[in-house]
């Protein structure tokens, strides 16, 4: 029923006319509060006065792209298993703060993201067996720019995709790299 729900309300947010005036905003905010709906799908209604797409500028727009990005993620037949499989319910929060942080460095140039997410990628790799295939970074990849292209457009949204697919080939690599030797396929 979550899921209907936040389906419902995403098609809403694009039928929202250009002079929602804020009387109307006030309304549609008030409903969402009432539909015990993330706040990120919240936040993307509220701020849909228009129906034309809208640029990153701000860090709260960097959350809404991963925090959706992510909802698909994890109910996605191919990589959900793997990401609910490494990070808890009570885990989601905070990694998703910092993936919002990872991408507010890349987008921004700020520096508030501290990780490594290739150790953390090989960590996943072992754990599942060496079996992480070019594939799961090519379905991720997919849905990045699904999400980002229902969501934003720009230089910053342009920007997100060319990192993203730069980080996809990176990371796989130095996967596939630091595999064992009986592991590597060629």
């Amino acid at each position: 029923m979550h899921g209907l729900k936040q389906a419902a309300i995403l098609t809403l947010a694009k039928k929202i006319p250009h002079d929602l005036n804020a009387k109307g905003a006030s309304i549609v905010r008030l409903t969402l509060s009432k539909l015990d709906t993330p706040k990120h799908v919240a936040d993307v209604m509220a701020n849909s006065k228009r129906n034309t797409m809208t640029q990153i500028v701000t860090r709260k727009d960097v959350s809404i792209l991963v925090h959706t990005f992510y909802d698909k993620i994890r109910k996605d037949v191919l990589l959900g298993r793997i990401f609910n499989g490494h990070i808890t319910d009570e885990q989601w929060p905070k990694h998703l703060n910092k993936l919002t942080d990872f991408w507010e460095s890349n987008l921004f140039g700020l520096r508030t993201f501290r990780g490594s997410p290739s150790t953390k990628h090989i960590n996943v790799d072992k754990n599942l067996n060496h079996t992480i295939e070019q594939a799961h970074f090519a379905k991720w990849l997919q849905l990045w720019f699904e999400t980002i292209d229902e969501l934003y457009e720009g230089e910053l949204a342009t920007k997100a995709k060319d990192t993203a697919r730069r980080m996809a080939t990176g990371q796989y690599i130095h996967i596939w790299q630091n595999r064992p030797e009986e592991y590597r396929k060629g």
